[in-house]
């Protein structure tokens, strides 16, 4: 199979990761709704079911030839961490996603690993998180041992080191000087690079 790219005639290929079975309603509606759509454009929609053990073998380069991934509901899933690598594959390869029911709670689960990462490593760094995010997608952090004028602080560390953070004046004009904002919804693999160049660049 070949991603379709810019050709609106090829067929759109979708790979539908989980574990298919036909005892559960949403199983046999998915192929249904995306006939639908199929007709809806005058466009071949073709859905393929991905195992995720099959998936564990073959590794996510397997999915290149999709168009889109959809993450089904019936979790919880043979192989969660095949199922988080095809979620991550899609957001670093820019196709378009869709995570229903379980599906979706996976894709959250991939930025709660991040998010229990960083309250675990900043504090070695003399970064103190504030509050432990309940649901929200950055962690603010205290990082007053180093600063407390935390926008040119944030424009030093993106010049040295490559990695942009958000200083806290941005969302407290008056107390937000020694405070910064840290993103989690990114893959982990940058998480662990931008902690490993905090750790070689910050003064012991």
């Amino acid at each position: 199979m070949q991603h379709d790219g810019d050709d609106r005639t090829s067929p759109v290929h979708i790979a539908l990761v989980g574990e298919a079975n036909p005892a559960v309603v949403a199983h046999r509606a998915i192929p249904l709704a995306l006939g639908r759509a199929s007709r809806a454009i005058g466009r071949a929609v073709r859905p393929t079911w991905v195992d995720t053990r099959s998936l564990a073998v073959a590794g996510v380069k397997s999915l290149e030839g999709y168009s889109g991934v959809w993450c089904v509901p019936g979790s919880p899933y043979a192989d969660t961490d095949a199922a988080l690598a095809a979620i991550r594959f899609a957001r670093e390869t820019g196709r378009p996603f869709l995570g229903t029911c379980g599906g979706f709670q996976h894709a959250i689960i991939e930025y709660a690993r991040n998010r229990e990462v960083l309250l675990r490593e900043l504090p070695k760094l003399g970064i103190l998180p504030v509050l432990e995010p309940e649901g929200a997608f950055y962690i603010y952090a205290d990082v007053s041992r180093y600063t407390n004028s935390s926008l040119e602080w944030c424009h030093e560390v993106l010049e040295q080191t490559g990695i942009a953070l958000a200083p806290g004046v941005d969302f407290d004009p008056v107390g937000g000087g020694p405070f910064v904002r840290f993103f989690t919804a990114v893959a982990m693999n940058e998480i662990e690079m931008a902690l490993d160049r905090l750790g070689k660049w910050l003064p012991r």
